[in-house]
Order: C-alpha cells, then sequence, then structure tokens
C-alpha cells in the first residue's frame, strides 16, 4: 500500500509470483500488469515501498523450462527498483554470482539504505525437482551468497554484511 496515496484511492502494488507486479490506483478495483524492464524471470517474491517512493523488488530464482520442456537450466534471483511508481523497473546488480533475494527493505529515515535477506547455495535439484536432477545426470549444489547485503547508495552498490552460508528470510 502506498501510503502518501489517499484513502478510498490508494494506490497498492501485488507481487505475484511468476506473473510479475500489478498496479491499482482505485483501491483495488481494477489492476494493471507493470513488468517493463524485467527480464523472463518473473517470479517476484517481495516488494518495498521506500519512504521516498521508491519500489523495490526481489525476484527468486526459478527454472528456466525452455521451450515448454523441464531441465536442468535456471533463471538467477534478481532485484529490480523503480522510480517511477512500477511504470518502469531497473536491474540493480547485487552479486556476481547466482543468488537467492528473499526480502528487501529500506531505512524508514534514509530512503538509500537498503537492506536484502538472501538464501545460501541450495541443492539444483531443490530448484529443478529431483526427478530432473536423476534423468541428468545427478544433483549438484548451486553456490550461492547468502546472508546480508546492504546498500547505502538506493541499490547502486552493494556488500555483504552478515554470513553468506546463512539462509536469511527478511531483515
Amino acid at each position: 500500500i502506498d501510503s502518501s496515496t489517499a484513502p478510498g484511492n490508494r494506490t497498492l502494488y501485488a507481487a505475484v509470483y511468476n506473473k510479475g507486479i500489478y498496479k491499482s490506483v482505485d483501491d483495488g478495483k481494477t489492476w494493471q500488469l507493470k513488468n517493463n524492464g524485467i527480464e523472463a524471470n518473473t517470479c517476484v517474491f517481495n516488494i518495498s515501498i521506500a519512504a521516498n517512493g521508491t519500489l523495490f523488488i526481489t525476484v527468486a530464482p526459478t527454472p528456466e523450462h525452455a521451450d515448454g520442456k523441464k531441465g536442468m537450466a535456471y533463471y538467477s534471483g534478481a532485484v529490480y527498483r523503480s522510480t517511477n511508481g512500477g511504470n518502469s523497473w531497473q536491474p540493480l546488480n547485487v552479486t556476481s554470482h547466482p543468488f537467492f533475494p528473499v526480502n528487501i527493505t529500506t531505512d524508514p529515515g534514509n530512503s538509500n539504505t537498503i537492506y536484502l535477506a538472501c538464501w545460501a547455495s541450495i541443492d539444483l535439484s531443490d530448484l529443478v525437482g529431483g526427478d530432473i536432477t536423476k534423468a541428468n545426470g545427478g544433483n549438484t549444489m548451486i553456490p550461492m551468497n547468502g546472508g546480508i547485503f546492504r546498500s547505502v547508495d538506493g541499490g547502486n552498490t552493494w556488500s555483504s554484511i552478515f554470513d553468506k552460508n546463512q539462509y536469511v528470510y527478511a531483515v
């Protein structure tokens, strides 16, 4: 809920896993898909609104399923920022490794300070399915940096501030 909008005519956002971001400007009576700039992976897991109105979303890793066929390929997680009410999204470069961002939140007193909770390494079978990994040579671990990342410049740069081997759900 964008609390800066008027009661009875609130702007609402909904993160819909495997669909993306929906926005309503009429208290939820109608909704529009707002995925401009979000890449092929639309498994949006979390949305956060900073005090200055900037939106941030986390996108969970998911199987790629190219051409509708199950396989070992997967999309990494992602983090995006919107400074125009969700009309367009910019990917943020948190880490060069595959990662599993879960929850993002901003400091209520400083919209440039952002905290990102991430899960650590996971088994490929947990992502694409045990039947797929068995049929294609076996399971492997996907190395991912977990823990907590922080940005102090609105999401332009990030640093790890808590154990990368931990599964952190929220800050």
